[in-house]
């Protein structure tokens, strides 16, 4: 009986232990990746395809509810890495950029600062500025361009998509302000 057992047994425990092994060395499970930038997704989607086809037996799972809350998640190993705009040097962590995030601002090729070299802030005035939903207080435009030098834009609308915002821009309903590498794969 004991060898019955063990000849059924023993082989799913080989099994196990080497299924064990695969998820230590990143051969199998799933990655789990937190997003705290909106535009990084578009970066994201590129990557994905390629890193599934090296690593077959590795699911990539992305987690969006992590907005600007992901350094908890990681550290409460309810994700494995985060994609985020926003540098954070902390023992535990290790920061890796992956693009340059140098920000653009766009505008319809009809609009009257387009065309010109660089815009000062007080050009915005008059402006509907769209950006992605995300509190003013972590947005770029507004944090180094905008509010030092004491400029509000006539209005701030929000809008969720890249695609939906370049559209309202083409059309003259507003500006943005967007990565430079972004910007770049919508102009081809």
């Amino acid at each position: 009986y004991l060898l019955a057992v063990a000849n059924r047994v023993l082989p799913q425990l080989d099994l196990a232990e080497e299924r064990v092994r695969q998820f230590a060395q990143g051969e199998r499970g799933t990655l789990r990746i937190g997003m705290e930038c909106h535009p990084c997704y578009q970066w994201l989607l590129k990557i994905v395809s390629p890193y599934l086809a090296k690593w077959p037996d590795v699911d990539v799972d992305v987690k969006q509810k992590f907005q600007f809350g992901g350094i908890g998640a990681l550290f409460g190993y309810e994700i494995d890495m985060l994609v985020t705009p926003d540098p954070l040097y902390k023992p535990g962590l290790h920061f890796e950029p992956v693009f340059d995030y140098e920000q653009v601002l766009v505008v319809g090729k009809d609009h009257r600062l387009a065309g010109l070299p660089y815009v000062d802030a007080d050009a915005l005035t008059d402006e509907v500025l769209i950006t992605y939903p995300v509190a003013i207080d972590r947005l770029d435009i507004y944090n180094m361009f905008l509010q030092p030098a004491g400029v509000t834009p006539k209005r701030h609308k929000t809008i969720e998509t890249t695609d939906i915002m370049m559209q309202m821009v083409a059309s003259g309903r507003g500006i943005a302000a967007l990565p430079r590498w972004l910007v770049a794969e919508y102009a081809q």
